[in-house]
């Protein structure tokens, strides 16, 4: 079988500069990443066909990929803001806001309850970052926190359909 030189080809953000010592006689190339770094690889990691498999980068795309502030596993605030755009990313929502258009009150302004920030351990009274109309996606003005159990409770519902749910509740315990 025939060598193909792979030097000067480019395979996503890797371009080819020469070939490195073989490894259990599998040919390998040196390859420089957009980012700057030096990295070996070998040839069927960068000619698969197997999207899997392929490698595009020395690994500087994956972590621009996956990045989340160190803040995230601490702030309360950063965790909603991220999980948010990952759900709005999912569902092809609107997503327009910053950390700074968070903020989380004392108690639930639908509920009335004590929030309890925290990040990890998720319960009806942590606070939960909702959209006051549910079609208008992810943009400042229409976020707000509340707690866990109302978001729950309201659901998709906006502010008004939220309204009068509760107020049918406070009739009917009424009688």
């Amino acid at each position: 079988m025939k060598l193909i030189d792979l030097t000067g080809r480019r395979f996503g953000r890797l371009q080819v500069v020469g070939r490195a010592p073989s490894k259990n006689r599998r040919t390998r190339w040196v390859v420089l990443c957009d980012c700057g770094s030096r990295k070996e690889v070998g040839a069927q990691n960068l000619t698969t066909r197997h999207a899997d498999k392929r490698v595009v980068s020395c690994g500087c795309y994956h972590r621009e990929v996956t990045y989340r502030p160190d803040a995230v596993s601490r702030d309360p605030v950063y965790a909603m803001f991220w999980n948010a755009k990952k759900r709005a990313k999912a569902r092809g929502t609107l997503f327009a806001i910053q950390p700074s258009d968070i903020t989380i009150p004392e108690v639930c302004p639908l509920l009335g309850t004590a929030l309890r920030p925290g990040v990890g351990r998720l319960g009806p009274d942590s606070p939960s970052l909702d959209r006051i109309d549910a079609k208008l996606g992810y943009v400042p003005g229409n976020v707000w926190v509340v707690s866990h159990r109302a978001n729950a409770i309201k659901s998709d519902a906006t502010l008004e359909e939220f309204r009068r749910l509760l107020a049918a509740w406070e009739a009917r315990c009424a009688i």
